[in-house]
C-alpha cells in the first residue's frame, strides 16, 4: 500500500544523500522540500579556492566510479572528470609547505616524514602507494 503525504516531505541537507532522497521522491510523486543550511548545495563535495590553491573539501572521487556513480547515472546525473593528478602534492603544517608522500619518489624525499616513518608506511598491507593506485586511492 502507498501512502499519500498532503504536505511536503522535508529533507534535510542540501548534501549528495539529500539531494538523492529528493530526486527519488520526486520522481516518485511526492512533493519534497530541500532545507541547506549553507547558500549551495552539495554538501562536502565541493572545491574551495584559496589564493591560488584548489582545495577539495569532500568525496569528489566517489564520483569516478563505484556505488555514488552508479547511483548518480541512476538519476541521469553523468559527472564529468577524471582522478586528481596525484604529482607535487603538498603537505601544509604550522606554516611550512612539505612534498606529500604520493609516489615512490616524493615518499622517499618528502621531509615531512621521519625516515622510521617512511618504512613503516612503505611496508604498512597493502602499503600506501598500493592504496594510492587503487580505485580507491584515485
Amino acid at each position: 500500500m502507498r501512502t499519500q503525504f498532503s504536505a511536503p516531505v522535508q529533507i534535510i541537507g542540501g548534501g549528495l544523500g539529500g539531494l538523492t532522497a529528493a530526486l527519488r521522491l520526486a520522481q516518485a510523486g511526492q512533493s519534497v522540500v530541500v532545507h541547506e543550511r549553507h547558500g549551495r548545495l552539495g554538501g562536502q563535495a565541493v572545491t574551495d579556492e584559496y589564493e591560488t590553491f584548489h582545495l577539495n573539501r569532500g568525496p569528489h572521487a566517489l564520483f569516478v566510479g563505484g556505488a555514488a556513480h552508479r547511483i548518480l547515472g541512476g538519476l541521469g546525473i553523468h559527472p564529468a572528470g577524471s582522478p586528481p593528478v596525484l604529482r607535487n602534492g603538498r603537505i601544509f603544517e604550522g606554516g611550512t609547505s612539505f612534498l606529500a608522500p604520493l609516489s615512490a619518489g616524493s615518499l622517499a624525499s618528502t621531509k615531512y616524514l621521519s625516515l622510521a616513518e617512511k618504512i613503516t608506511l612503505g611496508n604498512s598491507s597493502p602499503g600506501f602507494l598500493g592504496w594510492m593506485q587503487s580505485p580507491l586511492g584515485r
